[in-house]
């Protein structure tokens, strides 16, 4: 499946770089490897964990995660891959890890604890077909899944005039950001 993203991405990419090159610099889009954003992922989640004396980590209710600088998706797919392998290493079975996961990514009676947010509406479109090709493997029910990916400036969220939903994400108390900054940034935030 990581094949499939990374094929997709590469298209949308060579794509948005041949009508705009300077597209990847405008908007900072620096790919992570997936080691890399496994280990990170890990690591957050054991400090996490350790600060609340708390063994279940990514499966906990209480664990909102930001990924505010989401790109193509991969490190909001990632967290949910960890939830569901971790899910399914509880003992609870494969339908408990599909419902967790589900639970994470949020529906429209609850709101997800897994969220994406980019400035770039390029990215979440890529996020969300990583998101459904993340699904299809899993077998997850995407029925009245609405995930918590949203068109914003994650340094200003919640400032300006906008929808409600980014005026509670910026009210919300996160546990862990994860991600990569989009080190080049777009030129008018610097």
């Amino acid at each position: 499946l990581e094949n499939n993203r990374i094929l997709f991405e590469q298209f949308v990419f060579g794509y948005l770089e041949n009508e705009d090159s300077n597209w990847v610099n405008d908007f900072g889009t620096v790919h992570t490897p997936y080691p890399i954003i496994r280990y990170m992922i890990r690591k957050a989640e054991q400090e996490w964990s350790r600060t609340r004396d708390n063994n279940d980590g990514l499966l906990d209710s209480e664990c909102f995660v930001l990924d505010p600088c989401t790109g193509s998706g991969h490190y909001y797919i990632s967290v949910l891959e960890h939830i569901y392998r971790k899910a399914v290493t509880s003992g609870l079975g494969i339908e408990y890890a599909r419902e967790q996961v589900r639970i994470a990514i949020g529906s429209e009676e609850q709101r997800g604890r897994i969220v994406a947010i980019d400035i770039q509406p390029a990215c979440l479109l890529m996020t969300l077909m990583n998101l459904r090709l993340f699904c299809e493997q899993y077998q997850i029910n995407t029925e009245f899944m609405l995930p918590s990916v949203h068109l914003a400036n994650s340094l200003t969220v919640g400032d300006e005039i906008g929808p409600q939903y980014l005026f509670d994400l910026a009210n919300t108390d996160f546990s862990i950001t994860l991600g990569n900054p989009p080190w080049s940034g777009h030129s008018s935030f610097q």
